[in-house]
């Protein structure tokens, strides 16, 4: 499984709980004294890195190494090859990685609440809701490379949050957004909005 395919119910923070103390060690663990010159063993020990974290933490732990380099939101980590310094620098790397994908998604979780639907709400609310978090998306992963996929998730993961199915999220943001952001860009506003307004229609409908 890849972390953009996980769904809320695997990240959301309130349903995991997360002792930081276990990470540092792990990754000692699995980093070598010197580093490989191939490429395809540092990127093994990486993937037995990730493969412990979800056995001890859970499916969300995969996340650490999302970058922004990748168009993910994690700044501590690039990839195996150019974050690979010592056994020890690496290994704090890794923990601290980890503690900054966990702050995220305890930030989204935060966010998605302050933005929950309500018997009061109305369609210009949940557009205000799909226009902050494409900001708050931009600003966590710089707008970097293939950035939108994971805007794209945090809003099926909103609309999960506020009760609407992933299967129909999936398809109103997929044909909301079609293609209309780019990498290494920030999205226009009136795009944004125009976003906003689709996919608010439709949560709009389907929370009455």
């Amino acid at each position: 499984m890849f972390t953009s395919e996980l769904s809320w119910v695997q990240v959301d923070p309130s349903r995991h709980a997360f002792d930081a103390k276990h990470t540092y060690g792990i990754a000692y663990k699995h980093i070598p004294e010197t580093p490989p010159g191939d490429f395809l063993v540092l990127n093994t020990w990486q993937t037995s890195i990730t493969k412990d974290l979800v056995e001890i933490y859970g499916d969300w732990a995969r996340g650490w190494c999302w970058s922004r380099h990748d168009g993910g939101p994690v700044s501590a980590w690039c990839c195996a090859t150019h974050s690979w310094t010592d056994r020890h620098e690496t290994s704090m790397r890794v923990d601290q990685a980890l503690r900054e994908w966990r702050l995220w998604i305890e930030k989204l979780d935060k966010t998605f609440a302050s933005l929950s639907f309500s018997a009061n709400t109305d369609i210009s609310d949940f557009e205000f809701a799909v226009e902050f978090l494409v900001t708050e998306v931009v600003e966590q992963t710089d707008a970097g490379d293939a950035w939108y996929g994971h805007c794209e998730q945090v809003l099926e993961w909103y609309l999960d949050s506020q009760g609407i199915s992933q299967e129909r999220s999936k398809t109103l943001i997929l044909s909301s957004i079609g293609g209309r952001f780019e990498s290494w860009c920030e999205p226009n506003s009136e795009v944004v909005a125009d976003i906003a307004r689709k996919i608010g229609s439709s949560a709009y409908r389907w929370s009455r």
